[in-house]
Formats: C-alpha cells, sequence, structure tokens
C-alpha cells in the first residue's frame, strides 16, 4: 500500500509540476575513517550484505511488462585488470552500523557512479565509501579507494523517486590513472542493447565475481512520469546495484544508466534510470568539487 501511494505521489508531482522545474541536486562531504585501514578487504566483505531493493508488481503502468521483458544472456568476466573491466568495482558503503555491497565505476579519475541507494537509503548516507576497482574473491589488483564527497537528487532522498536513483561520489584518490574510465551517455532514447556490469551477491552469484548481462530495451516504467525508467531481462540479484549500463559509440564505451531495482514478481527484470538532460548538472558539478 505504502509503494502505491508513493507511486499516486509521483505521478502527481510529475503531471503538476512546472515545465522549467528541475531536480534539486544535494551534495555531502563525509569524512574518511582512517582506522578503515586496520581492516582488509576480505574482512569488509564478509560483513557486507548485498543492498537490497526489490519494488512490488508494477503500479499504474499503462501494460504490464511481460517477464523478462526482453532476452537476456549473462557471463562471468574472468579477466578485471584488462580495460574496460579494470574500470568496475565492488562498492561497500557503510550506513548506520551496517556494511553493505553495491557496484559502480569509474567515469573520472577519481569520480564513480552507483545507484542513488548505495549513497543514500531511507533518509541515511552513507557514512563510509570504500570503491574497489577490478576486484575479484577478495583481491584489489589496483587498491582501496574511499569516497570523499557524495551527491544525490532530492527527490531520491526526500521520496525515493526511482527516476532519479543513482549518484555520484568523489573519491580521495584516482584509481582511473591506472584503471582508465568510462564516458557517460545521456538523452540517447530508449532503443538500445545495453551491457550491464556488477557483482550480484545473490543466489546464483555470490557478491565475488565481476558479471556482465546483455539485454535490448525491454519497456518503459510510465507510472512515474517523465524521465521513465527502463525495463530490461536480467537474472542479476542484490549487490549489482549500481553497476554501469553500457553502449557503444564511435569513441568507446559509454554508462547510459545504471542497476537500480528489481521487482518481486519477476526475478528476470531489472530496471535502471534515463539519464535525461539533468544528468549533466550532476556530472560537471561532482567533475569541478575539489
Amino acid at each position: 500500500m505504502k509503494f502505491k501511494l508513493l507511486m499516486l505521489m509521483l505521478l502527481l508531482t510529475a503531471l503538476w509540476a512546472p515545465a522549467w522545474a528541475g531536480p534539486e541536486l544535494v551534495g555531502k562531504e563525509i569524512e574518511r575513517d582512517f582506522s578503515l585501514s586496520e581492516l582488509n578487504l576480505a574482512e569488509i566483505a564478509a560483513q557486507a550484505k548485498p543492498l537490497d531493493v526489490k519494488l512490488d508488481s508494477p503500479f499504474g503502468v499503462s501494460e504490464t511488462p511481460s517477464c523478462p521483458p526482453s532476452p537476456y544472456r549473462t557471463w562471468e568476466e574472468t579477466n578485471t585488470t584488462a580495460y574496460p573491466h579494470s574500470a568496475i568495482g565492488r562498492l561497500f558503503v557503510k550506513q548506520g552500523d551496517q556494511w553493505y555491497a553495491c557496484s559502480a565505476s569509474l567515469v573520472e579519475a577519481n569520480l564513480i557512479i552507483t545507484a542513488g541507494h548505495c549513497v543514500v537509503y531511507n533518509g541515511v548516507w552513507s557514512s563510509q565509501m570504500v570503491f574497489v576497482p577490478g576486484y575479484r574473491n577478495d583481491s584489489a589488483p589496483f587498491g582501496l579507494h574511499y569516497g570523499k564527497y557524495l551527491w544525490a537528487w532530492a527527490s531520491w532522498i526526500n521520496y525515493g523517486d526511482f527516476r532519479f536513483d543513482y549518484a555520484m561520489v568523489k573519491l580521495h584518490s584516482t584509481p582511473g590513472h591506472t584503471t582508465g574510465w568510462l564516458g557517460t551517455a545521456w538523452t540517447e532514447g530508449y532503443y538500445h542493447t545495453w551491457q550491464q556490469a556488477g557483482y550480484p551477491g545473490e543466489p546464483a552469484y555470490d557478491g565475488y565475481r565481476l558479471w556482465y548481462n546483455e539485454s535490448a530495451f525491454g519497456a518503459a516504467n510510465d507510472s512515474m512520469g517523465e524521465p521513465k525508467p527502463i525495463w530490461v531481462g536480467s537474472s542479476f540479484t542484490s549487490g549489482s546495484s549500481g553497476g554501469p549500463w553500457l553502449i557503444s559509440k564511435e569513441d568507446g564505451l559509454k554508462v547510459n544508466s545504471v542497476v537500480s531495482a528489481g521487482y518481486a514478481f519477476c526475478d528476470q527484470m531489472v530496471q535502471g534510470p534515463y539519464f535525461d538532460s539533468n544528468f549533466p548538472r550532476m556530472l560537471d558539478t561532482a567533475k569541478a568539487q575539489k
């Protein structure tokens, strides 16, 4: 019932909002806990739970999607030290007293993109973030990198608006100079085939290995207004949240969405936000942050 009321509120907000209104961007600095260096990676990974966001059946959509909404195929990537896999990593976040596991990717030498709920969830901001590019089986070939500054949309923070379930994190260090980083693309339309990447952590996955899922556009979630989130076929589970959706352009691979949420009625479907014209506002603000 709460979810249905939330969807109704979002729909009414989308219909009544002035055409010129854009979402508010919120930034937050976090203090690095230097005692984290006393924890080894295996200890953090053992404590971390895959961050789970699973929605009920779609409410208020014009047409319920099929399950899966599009065909898909998955494969494990073992060579995580080679680009572009090196630019993707496991992200450990501490919310309250609990460590959780997400996925993320570098979009600048010291800037990662992930899901909004990996940065702030149910009003609780992550107090610590540890990004491990090229992660595999508790190996950190490019080291551990700590979050410094976080950005999320107020509509996500305050209302759980899944249209804006993506966020960025500035790091204290610059792993991208070694790993390389991915480009970004927005306002690209809906009809693509994406390769989603991440570290799903629930059966039939374990969170310790990098997986890819390839699927084409299945349907758009039109229950929330514009920009409509995207539905695709996928077997990804919790822990893949924040992993990039990649499209190939002439000048390289681009992050065009992130893994946002799954659905209880269909375990072969994931949702990702559509990167509209608001996206570069977050990107440019994050890049400019010292």
